[in-house]
């Protein structure tokens, strides 16, 4: 969870024993139902394939219940033998006595389950106990490994899927969500005009994404596309090809990027102007890659290049043959090689994530003239037009912020010096076209595409076709699927109420922290209070998501595009839905006032972020659930969950990205080669602390492993690394204060089944539960080449090493267990204790 580019959430009564074979991952699907009191009951969704090759974040599979649940007064409930009485959970009551051959004999009734008398016996604290017991492996010393103590069973019952690379306790929560929408959205009518037309259009688009055929061949849609006029066309599938005029190249990138939502050399996005938050800005960055950057740069991801050779040859050769091209496949793969070739050099010429946390060499804004004067090779106007076609030309944006030049100069002087001919800069459009939307244009691409998969990525199987297609509407439409979810949470107003309650305590313990470190003066700590008393706070949803005229009117462009193709292919409204999305969610933030309080993705998204240009913490209402938080969950694991995020998230306005941000959003205080509110001696003694993490987490080499790449990097994961520390300490100390200020100073009961463990205990072991993962050896590699964030084994161990209130609360021999090391061995982040 780290600053956003843009991200949220019958019965189990458990007594004592857990019921063997019942996994925690149909207890979470259960404790998300319960949370949210929904009607709706978890049920095996449609099998199919259907992947998002669009670059969104997406969580792949199928989510089943293998619990037998009811309703009853519109509340899923389990049928296990549990009752609720004033909210407490107690046994249920035998059941009638039955006649056998005429003989009344009565069922003896289950044995009475008796609590100590500290432990809490409602339900949410047996829910609770169920998910930690169904994780834990007590079998392990937490003093010396806590990430095996806290999820040793959890990794033993979650064996990855086949169409997925990991599976991780979070990952569970989103599944369950998704898979309730599949059955809202299945069940909605696409003309029923009682619902809101935002409605309308999502379930428009997920019933004919769900039920979408792949013996269908849409690749000659796709060649229509390229070939429109004042287009490239796609020379390596077109035997009659020719070259057009030079400018058709950027007036295609930019006619693809706006209809299309396809980044090809570059990736334009708008957001907030960085140096002016007044206005909303466009920012030109470098453009995407199909593969991880390292992959295309260091010999011994070779394979990996050969497999996407493979891939790009075999997708052109199936819209070779789809539209009957004579192409011959000597032309295909000497085109194909020529293709991969560019990319390699567009590679080498982009910044890896180490060289990009320093925002003051990343604001580079240039006139539209200035920008023509120094890259002359490039069709700018052309680029441009095409791609801000449809905003409002009062809106018109004079001026273009570049976050790399460098890059930009490269792509210049590989035209300026005819290195790369335009036969390949068309095909490599092309390519990238088809690679995005290879799973919806027939059974031949898909082959393709899962093979390529298989090779680089080691995933065995496409995903589900009804939640695959729930999680690219959540990312392409968002206030769609956050609609149907949040509207069918009915206490939401109680649970966004105690989240702020939460947030507040967090954010003042963490000033509290700041206040306590000595490398800081006071000049620099006012600044920081400052800083935190301009954090926006958006929790839950928009306030204006549940009134269906401002819904409807807010997702005007994809209604107006999307509910007259009701009898159209999957190809038309997909296209629809991906112009809709940029027109919405992208370039008409030109037309509009910055708003700092935009969530920037769906509520219905299990995910947190900070987004420094905007100083605002996000907390979608789907992040309020287990593995996180629930209402009526102990306070313990709800501050160590949802407090240990939102903790986390604030800490990022304070971590070396943070830093450079004023307290509205905007750059502060720039010189030549730094922005930052921090003054010198403060901000040396800054790059010491952080210093120490980015050492720590190299050295210690966490994970070993097998493969390629061994440990994660500590430079490239320190900002989440000192979000972790800071963030997690701060909800510790949050949930000191909550008991001291809202139980009268006592500690809370202990959980069922738990008792032998303190409710500080359970902070720690719920913290440690919700990174609960296991990943492919592949998977690993990608996250620690391309990821901010470290491992899930490394964001549990290594950030309590560092906690000396952990090791204390599970008496740990300090200096001798390898969880409470000696304080030489330890960074201290963001506190002076």
């Amino acid at each position: 969870m780290a600053k956003a580019t843009g991200v949220q959430k019958a019965i189990l009564g458990l007594v004592v024993v857990i019921v063997v074979g019942v996994i925690a991952t149909v207890v979470l699907a259960v404790m998300v139902l319960v949370n949210q009191q929904t009607t709706t009951t978890v049920a095996t969704v449609p099998n199919g394939a259907s992947s998002s090759t669009l670059p969104l974040t997406t969580v792949n599979g199928t989510a089943t219940s293998t619990l037998p649940l009811t309703t009853v007064n519109g509340t899923a409930t389990s049928t296990l033998p549990l009752s609720t009485t004033n909210g407490a959970t107690t046994p249920a009551p035998p059941p009638p006595p039955t006649t056998t051959n005429g003989a009344t004999t009565s069922t003896p009734p289950p044995p009475t389950t008796t609590y100590p008398p500290n432990t809490n016996p409602t339900k949410g604290f047996h829910d609770a106990a169920a998910i930690l017991l169904t994780a834990i492996d007590p079998s392990v010393d937490p003093c010396d490994d806590f990430y095996q103590f806290t999820c040793g069973n959890w990794l033993k019952n979650h064996p990855i899927p086949a169409d997925r690379t990991r599976i991780g306790a979070y990952d569970v929560a989103q599944l369950t969500i998704d898979t309730n929408l599949a059955m809202l959205l299945g069940n909605i009518s696409v003309t029923d005009q009682t619902q809101p037309k935002t409605v309308q259009a999502a379930a428009l688009f997920y019933q004919k994404c769900v039920s979408y055929d792949d013996t269908a061949q849409n690749g000659a849609k796709l060649f229509a596309v390229l070939n429109g006029a004042g287009r490239t066309g796609f020379p390596m599938v077109d035997a009659n090809w020719a070259p057009s005029d030079p400018k058709n190249l950027w007036t295609t990138i930019g006619y693809l990027e706006s209809q299309y939502a396809l980044s090809t050399l570059f990736q334009s996005y708008v957001t907030v102007d960085w140096g002016n938050v007044a206005r909303n800005a466009l920012f030109l960055n470098q453009g995407a890659l199909s593969m991880p950057l390292d992959y295309y740069i260091l010999p011994q991801f070779k394979s990996s290049i050969d497999s996407y050779v493979t891939y790009v040859f075999e997708l052109a050769q199936a819209l070779r043959d789809e539209t009957n091209s004579k192409v011959t496949d000597a032309q295909l793969m000497d085109d194909t090689l020529k293709v991969v070739q560019l990319e390699t050099q567009l590679a080498f010429a982009m910044s890896p994530d180490t060289l990009l946390r320093n925002y003051a060499f990343q604001y580079n804004e240039y006139t539209l003239t200035k920008l023509s004067a120094t890259y002359q090779q490039i069709g700018w106007d052309g680029y441009l037009s095409s791609l801000l076609k449809d905003v409002d030309p009062n809106y018109q944006t004079d001026s273009v912020v570049l976050t790399e030049p460098g890059y930009i100069g490269v792509v210049n002087s590989l035209i300026a010096g005819s290195l790369i001919s335009p036969r390949t800069f068309a095909n490599f459009i092309g390519v990238k076209f088809l690679e995005d939307n290879a799973q919806f244009l027939g059974s031949t691409y898909r082959t393709a595409l899962l093979k390529f998969r298989k090779n680089v990525h080691h995933e065995n199987d496409l995903p589900a076709a009804a939640t695959d297609c729930v999680e690219l509407l959540t990312n392409m439409m968002p206030y769609s699927t956050g609609y149907l979810y949040v509207n069918s949470i009915p206490n939401r107003d109680n649970i966004t109420k105690d989240v702020l309650l939460q947030s507040t305590k967090v954010i003042e313990q963490f000033m509290g922290m700041v206040d306590s470190l000595h490398w800081m003066s006071d000049t620099t700590k006012k600044a920081a209070h400052t800083k935190a008393a301009g954090l926006i706070k958006n929790i839950g949803y928009p306030d204006w998501l549940l009134n269906t005229t401002a819904l409807d009117l807010y997702n005007k462009k994809y209604t107006d595009s999307m509910l007259s193709l009701g009898g159209s292919s999957l190809w038309d409204i997909l296209s629809a839905l991906k112009y809709a999305f940029q027109r919405t969610e992208n370039f008409q933030l030109l037309e509009q006032a910055p708003d700092r309080k935009n969530f920037l993705a769906s509520p219905a998204t299990v995910n947190a972020w900070y987004q420094p240009e905007r100083n605002s913490i996000t907390f979608p209402i789907a992040a309020f659930n287990p593995p996180y938080y629930r209402y009526d969950f102990p306070q313990a694991y709800n501050y160590a969950g949802q407090g240990g995020t939102g903790g986390h998230e604030l800490t990022h306005g304070f971590d070396d990205e943070g830093v450079q941000y004023g307290p509205d959003g905007q750059l502060s205080n720039c010189a030549w080669n730094l922005c930052t509110w921090m003054d010198y001696n403060s901000t040396l003694g800054f790059t010491d602390m952080a210093q120490c993490v980015v050492n720590q987490f190299s050295q210690q080499c966490c994970p070993v492993t097998t493969g390629n790449v061994h440990c994660a990097n500590g430079a490239t994961t320190q900002g989440e690394n000192i979000a972790d520390l800071g963030g997690q300490l701060s909800a510790y100390l949050a949930y000191q204060d909550w008991k001291k200020t809202e139980n009268n100073g006592q500690e809370e009961p202990r959980l069922p089944g738990l008792e032998q463990y303190t409710m500080n205990q359970i902070f720690w072991m719920t913290y440690g539960y919700s990174w609960c993962m296991n990943q492919s050896t592949q998977s690993l590699v990608n996250q620690m080449l391309t990821n901010p964030h470290a491992p899930a084994k490394c964001r549990t161990n290594q950030v309590l090493q560092d906690i000396p209130a952990f090791g204390i609360d599970f008496g740990c021999k300090r200096g001798t267990d390898n969880m409470y090391p000696p304080a030489t061995q330890r960074c201290q982040v963001w506190t002076g204790n």
